[in-house]
């Protein structure tokens, strides 16, 4: 595994907490606008993408739609908040992660 590929999981479990988080706050509301997760995440807009683009694909995260945006807000779902809660959970479904190295 490669320093690049910590980060990047580092970097999943931290949109995975952020969403859980705003989940918990407010349960009815919309997620997680852009904006704030890149503040929340301090990376580049790509790098932000990237990692939440692939957490969709593994149907930890879903998306508001929003016409003419790729993703404006971002909300987590069942799956995320398992996989965010239950580490053997979250091993199970994305076996290329080290969670181990996550914590």
């Amino acid at each position: 595994m490669t320093a690049e590929t910590i980060v990047t999981d580092k970097v999943q479990k931290r949109i995975l907490e952020v969403l859980l988080e705003e989940s918990r706050n407010n349960p009815s509301g919309f997620g997680v606008h852009r904006s704030d997760m890149k503040r929340a995440l301090n990376i580049s807009e790509k790098s932000m993408d990237f990692n939440i683009f692939y957490l969709k694909k593994r149907n930890f995260v879903s998306f508001i739609p929003v016409p003419n945006f790729h993703w404006l807000w971002a909300k987590i779902t069942g799956p995320g908040i398992n996989a965010i809660e239950d580490t053997l959970y979250y091993e199970k479904r994305l076996s290329d992660i080290d969670v181990g190295g996550m914590k």
